[in-house]
C-alpha cells in the first residue's frame, strides 16, 4: 500500500483540478486539435451572402439605402431561398422612402425572413447599469421572426457556445441560428459549436454578385441565407478556436450547421474524468517497478487509446471527452518515476563513485607499497604506472618514469608482447607461462647491473571513443611484475655449491663403500673358506671340541657379515648407476625351489616350520635369476627372524594371478610391524627397532633391497602386518614378463606342496 500510496495521491489531485476547472484549458486545446483532425463539411444548407469590401465599394454608402436589402430579398426569395436571416442592425430608422420599401418587400415574403436583435447594457451617468434590447424598428417587426446576436467568449477569449436564446419582457427570443432553423418556441437548448465543420465548405456569394445577377438560377432553392457584413472594415469579427478569428455571419452559420448537423458537442462530464483518472492512477502503481522503457511504452499507449477514444466520440457522437486529466496523470506519473529513477541512479553513482574511489585509493596503495616493482605500459610499450619499488629497483624517479618505454629501464621486456601481436593472440592474461629473468641496467649507473624477474599479462581498460558520444572501446594494457632476484640468485650459487659438494661427498661414500667391499671380501672368503674345513674337520678331527664350536661360529659370522657387504655392495652399485638386470627366461618354480633348498638349511639352526606351496604349472619368468632369488631368500629370511623357535610358521607361495602376473608370496605368524612403521620399511638402513638394545640383529638393507629388485623388474611389493599376529610380504611380476616355459628333456612341472 504504500508503493500505491503516491499515485493514488496524484489522481486525487488531478480529481480535485479536473472538479474546479483548472483542467478546462487544456480539455479545450486538445477538443480544437481534435476537431483539426476531424474536419467535416458543411451540409450545404446554408448560404452566406457577404457584404464584402467589393460590395461596399460598389456601393460607396454606409449605411446602405433599406431599399437595397428589400431587392436583396426580393432576388433570394425570387430564387427559392427557403429562409433568410440578417445580421445586420435594424433598430434605427432611416429615411421614410427606404424604410416602407424595406417594410414592403418584408411583407411580400412574410415570415421567411429572420432579423437581428441586440442586448445591450446601458451605463447612465451616476454609474448604474440597465439592460436593453435593441429590436428592428416597428415597421419591421411585424413581418419578421428576431434572432438574438449576442455571443458570450469563454475565459480563452473564444466562442465555444451559442445560447438557445432569451426571455424578453416574457417573451422567449431566440437567437439567430436557431430562428434562421425555425426553432423559435420556447426552451430550445443552448448549444457548443462544432468547429470542426469547415468554414470553406459553406458557400459564400458577394453582394454585388447578387444584385448584377452573376449567380447562377436556382443557387438559393430550398436554402438558407445568413446576410452580414463580413469586411473587415465593418468591424464584424470573432476570436474562434481551431481558425482564429471569423466574421459574424460565419460564426452564424456555423452554429445553424451546428443545429442543422444535429452536431452540438455535449460534454461527457466531470463523473467520467475523474473516474478516468482514478483508474488510470491504480493501474500505473501496478507497472511503476517496470522498466522505464516499459513505463514510457505504457504512457505512449495511454496517451493513444485516450485521444483515440476522445477522436472517436467526438466523431460518432458530438462528444468531448475530458481527457487532460488522465493524460495528465500519466505524464506526471512517468515524470515522477524518471525522477525516482534519476535519484536513484544518482545515489547509485554516487555509491559507484565513493566505491571506485576507494578502490582506487586501495588500489594505488596496493601498488605503491608493492615489495615488486609494477608497471604498467600501453600497448606500444609507454609507461603509465610506475610505482615506488619500480624507482627502488630501476633508479628512475617516479615522476620521470612516464617519458619512458619499457625496453629503456629492462632490455628486451617488451619481447613476450610483441610475440603475442605477432601470434594474433589477444585474450588477456599472462604472457608468460614461467617468469623472464633479465638483467636491469641502474639509472646513472650503468656498471652496476641488477638480476631481476619479470612476468608479463595482458588486460583490458574501457576508453571512450570519442567526447562526442557514450561509446566505448576496450584498450589493452599490459602489466609488468619486477623482482629483484639478486639474493634469490646469490642463494642459487651457494645452493649449487652445496649440491655439488654433497654430490661429491656422496659419490666418495659411494666409492668408497664399494672400495671397501671388494677390500674386504678377499679376506672374508678365506675366512670363511679355512673355518668351512675346520669346522668339517677336512684334515683330520679337532681333539677339543670347543674348537670345533669355535671354528663353526666363525664360519657363520663370515657368512653373516658377508651377506651384508654383499647388501652394501649393491646400494652402492644402485647409487652409482651401474646396476644392470641381466633379463632371460628361467623357471620361476626352480628358482623358489633353490631358496626352499637354502630356507631348510636354515631350520637346523632355527627350528621352524616351513610351509611350501608352489602352484602346478607356473610359467617361467623374464628377468635376473639371481636378484629374483635374493628378493624370495630376504623374504624368507625375515620370516625366520622374526618368528619364534618351534612355535614359528613360515609359509611361502607361488602361483599366478587372474590377472595374468606372476606371485610369490611369503607369510609368517611372527612379532608383525606397527602400522605406521610399514611405509618406511623400504628405506635403506630403516629398522622399527633401531636401538642397540634390538634383539633382532640386521642392517635395514633386506627390504630396500627387495623393494629396488622388484621395481626394476616393474613388479609391486605389497607389505601387510598387525603386531602379535604376523606379517604378509606378495610380489608380483607383471604379466608383461611371463612366458611359457623352454622346451627340455626334464619337463616335469608338478606342483610342490610339502611342510617341514
Amino acid at each position: 500500500m504504500k508503493r500505491h500510496a503516491p499515485y493514488l495521491l496524484i489522481g486525487l489531485a488531478f480529481c480535485a483540478m479536473q472538479a474546479f476547472g483548472w483542467l478546462t484549458p487544456i480539455d479545450n486545446a486538445l477538443q480544437d486539435l481534435r476537431n483539426k483532425v476531424d474536419g467535416r463539411p458543411a451540409t450545404g444548407e446554408v448560404i452566406l451572402v457577404d457584404i464584402d469590401t467589393r460590395s461596399l465599394r460598389a456601393i460607396d454608402v454606409w449605411p446602405w439605402p433599406r431599399s437595397i436589402h428589400g431587392a436583396l430579398v426580393d432576388r433570394l426569395v425570387a430564387d427559392g431561398a427557403e429562409r433568410i436571416a440578417f445580421d445586420i442592425d435594424f433598430s434605427s430608422r432611416s429615411t421614410d422612402v427606404e424604410d416602407r420599401s424595406f417594410a414592403a418587400a418584408l411583407d411580400r415574403v412574410s415570415g421567411h425572413v429572420v432579423l437581428a436583435a441586440l442586448q445591450q447594457v446601458i451605463r447612465h451617468p451616476d454609474g448604474a447599469e440597465t439592460l436593453t434590447f435593441n429590436a428592428p424598428i416597428e415597421i419591421f417587426r411585424e413581418h419578421v421572426d428576431l434572432g438574438l446576436v449576442n455571443v458570450f467568449p469563454g475565459t480563452d477569449t473564444f466562442i465555444r457556445t451559442y445560447r438557445a436564446g432569451t426571455k424578453i419582457d416574457e417573451r422567449f427570443v431566440p437567437s439567430l441560428p436557431f430562428a434562421l432553423a425555425g426553432l423559435t418556441g420556447g426552451g430550445p437548448t443552448d448549444i457548443t459549436i462544432d468547429y470542426g465543420i469547415r468554414p470553406d465548405t459553406i458557400p459564400r456569394i458577394s453582394v454585388v454578385d447578387l444584385l448584377a445577377g452573376n449567380v447562377a438560377p436556382g443557387t438559393f432553392e430550398g436554402k438558407y441565407v445568413v446576410v452580414g457584413a463580413t469586411a473587415l472594415e465593418l468591424g464584424d469579427q470573432f476570436a474562434a478556436p481551431v481558425y482564429g478569428v471569423i466574421d459574424g455571419p460565419m460564426l452564424q452559420a456555423l452554429a445553424f450547421e451546428t443545429i442543422t448537423q444535429n452536431r452540438g458537442i455535449v460534454a461527457a462530464g466531470n463523473v467520467l474524468a475523474m473516474l478516468g483518472i482514478i483508474v488510470l492512477a491504480a493501474i500505473w502503481s501496478l507497472i511503476t517497478r517496470r522498466h522505464w522503457i516499459i513505463r514510457a511504452a505504457a504512457v505512449v499507449v495511454f496517451l493513444t487509446i485516450g485521444q483515440i477514444a476522445a477522436l472517436l466520440a467526438l466523431h460518432e457522437g458530438a462528444i468531448a471527452l475530458e481527457s487532460a486529466g488522465a493524460s495528465g496523470v500519466a505524464l506526471f506519473c512517468f515524470a515522477f518515476e524518471l525522477f525516482k529513477d534519476i535519484e536513484r541512479q544518482a545515489v547509485t553513482i554516487f555509491q559507484q563513485r565513493l566505491v571506485m574511489g576507494r578502490r582506487g585509493k586501495m588500489l594505488d596503495r596496493v601498488i605503491s607499497d608493492s615489495f615488486d616493482g609494477i608497471v604498467i605500459t600501453d600497448e606500444e610499450g609507454q609507461i603509465e604506472v610506475f610505482n615506488t619499488a619500480a624507482a627502488m629497483i630501476s633508479g628512475v624517479r617516479r615522476r620521470d618514469a612516464k617519458t619512458y618505454h619499457i625496453d629503456e629501464i629492462i632490455s628486451g621486456a617488451s619481447q613476450p608482447v610483441r610475440e603475442s601481436v605477432e601470434a594474433g593472440d589477444e585474450s588477456p592474461g599472462p604472457l608468460l607461462i614461467a617468469p623472464l629473468e633479465l638483467e636491469l641496467i641502474k639509472a646513472g649507473d650503468a656498471r652496476t647491473r641488477v638480476p631481476v624477474e619479470i612476468s608479463v599479462s595482458r588486460s583490458s581498460v574501457p576508453e571512450a571513443v570519442s567526447g562526442q558520444r557514450r561509446a566505448a572501446r576496450e584498450r589493452p594494457i599490459y602489466t609488468y611484475t619486477i623482482r629483484d632476484i639478486t639474493n634469490r640468485k646469490r642463494a642459487e650459487a651457494d645452493l649449487i655449491a652445496a649440491k655439488e659438494s654433497a654430490e661429491s661427498a656422496n659419490r666418495a661414500k659411494t666409492e668408497f663403500l664399494a672400495n671397501m667391499s671388494h677390500e674386504l671380501r678377499t679376506p672374508l672368503n678365506a675366512v670363511i673358506g679355512f673355518s668351512e674345513l675346520m669346522k668339517d674337520e677336512a684334515f683330520g678331527p679337532m681333539e677339543n671340541e670347543d674348537y670345533l664350536e669355535y671354528s663353526g661360529v666363525i664360519h657363520d659370522s663370515g657368512n653373516h657379515l658377508l651377506s651384508v657387504i654383499n647388501d652394501i655392495l649393491d646400494i652402492s652399485r644402485i647409487e652409482t648407476g651401474s646396476f644392470e638386470l641381466n633379463d632371460e627366461p628361467f623357471d620361476f618354480a626352480d628358482a623358489l625351489g633353490a631358496c626352499i633348498r637354502i630356507a631348510q638349511g636354515w631350520q637346523q639352526k632355527q627350528p621352524r616350520r616351513l610351509s611350501v606351496e608352489i602352484s602346478q604349472d607356473l610359467p617361467w619368468l623374464v628377468g635376473d635369476q639371481r636378484l629374483v632369488r635374493q628378493v624370495a631368500l630376504n623374504l624368507l629370511s625375515n620370516s625366520f627372524k622374526f618368528t619364534e623357535d618351534h612355535t614359528g610358521m613360515v609359509t611361502l607361495r607361488g602361483f599366478l594371478r587372474d590377472d595374468g602376473a606372476l606371485v610369490v608370496e611369503v607369510a609368517d605368524n611372527g612379532i608383525g610391524i606397527p602400522e605406521d612403521a610399514i611405509p618406511r620399511l623400504t628405506e635403506a638402513f630403516y629398522q622399527v627397532d633401531g636401538t642397540l638394545a634390538r634383539s633382532h640383529d640386521g642392517t635395514g638393507l633386506g627390504l630396500s633391497l627387495v623393494k629396488t629388485f622388484v621395481e626394476a623388474h616393474e613388479g609391486e611389493l605389497a607389505i601387510t602386518s598387525n603386531v602379535g599376529v604376523g606379517t604378509r610380504v606378495q610380489i608380483a611380476f607383471p604379466k608383461s614378463r611371463v612366458c611359457a616355459p623352454v622346451e627340455s628333456e626334464d619337463d616335469d612341472n608338478a606342483a610342490v606342496i610339502f611342510a617341514s
